[in-house]
């Protein structure tokens, strides 16, 4: 069995999503998924002379992975995914996560019969991609130290900004944006509108953080979190308190990530002393 990179990617929220709409939108909201990620693969593979990467789509699953374990595939499985991730977030108003595994893995297109159809995927890599991506509530790119060395060996922190985000279980994360990407007013706006529509879930004040997370300049946090009020309130604080209040109440959730309520409790201190960060 081949020793591969494999890459476990979905929809959050895919199945609160199908109970909330009927039919005929859930088919609507699949196809656009589907037309998006055909849209960045054929971006990813035109022109290439050499098969590096494969991918294979199932509801809003998305599975990738390399023919070897060799530096060239994993930096196309990295840009692709993460492009996903981006175009899945501007093009379709949804957030994917995903995670990165590394070991054997074997997959088997059977031709099939006329009304069965047969797909095998069986390896290690696989397994822990798919255990890995359902353990965290954020849109990021997890994996665990083995994957995470490899990109750190061949590509260092500044093309591949990989973090460490559970020491205990040696998780680390990668993200698909930075402050400067979210802050975008299009970008912020649509995000904003995204999780107020889930009743503000954690893993968008997780995802949120991701962004956040290499900051240095606390005045560009600041700014981040005043826009983002403004929005919420619409023009009309008076009028819209009770979105403010949602987004401020569930930033306290057990399942947000603590270092983002810091970041935030430091936001709201500042505000309530009327300080501003330099």
């Amino acid at each position: 069995m081949a020793e591969r990179y494999v890459a476990f990617l979905d929809l959050l929220g895919f199945k609160g999503q199908v109970a909330s709409k009927t039919q005929e939108e859930s088919e609507e909201m699949i196809v656009e998924f589907a037309d998006t990620v055909h849209e960045v693969w054929e971006r990813y593979n035109k022109g290439r002379k050499q098969e590096l990467i494969k991918a294979m789509l199932a509801s809003d699953s998305v599975i990738v992975y390399t023919l070897e374990q060799a530096p060239e595939e994993l930096d196309l499985l990295l840009q692709f995914s993460l492009t996903l991730m981006r175009e899945i977030f501007e093009e379709d108003s949804n957030l994917l996560r995903g995670a990165i595994a590394k070991g054997g893995f074997m997959e088997v297109r059977n031709p099939g019969t006329r009304n069965f159809k047969e797909t095998l995927m069986v390896g290690q890599a696989y397994i822990s991609a798919y255990t890995l991506e359902g353990q965290y509530k954020t849109s990021t790119l997890q994996m665990h130290r083995d994957v995470a060395n490899d990109i750190a060996t061949w590509f260092g922190q500044k093309k591949y900004p990989v973090d460490l985000v559970d020491p205990e279980a040696g998780v680390y994360s990668l993200r698909w944006g930075d402050t400067d990407y979210i802050a975008d007013p299009g970008r912020l706006a649509q995000f904003i509108r995204m999780a107020t529509a889930s009743a503000w879930r954690p893993h968008y004040y997780n995802t949120l953080y991701s962004f956040l997370r290499r900051e240095r300049d606390a005045s560009k946090r600041f700014q981040l979190f005043v826009t983002m009020m403004l929005m919420l309130a619409e023009g009309d604080p008076d009028a819209n308190w009770d979105r403010q209040d949602l987004f401020i109440r569930n930033a306290f959730n057990e399942k947000v990530d603590m270092n983002f309520q810091r970041m935030f409790l430091e936001y709201l201190r500042n505000c309530a002393t009327d300080r501003r960060p330099r």
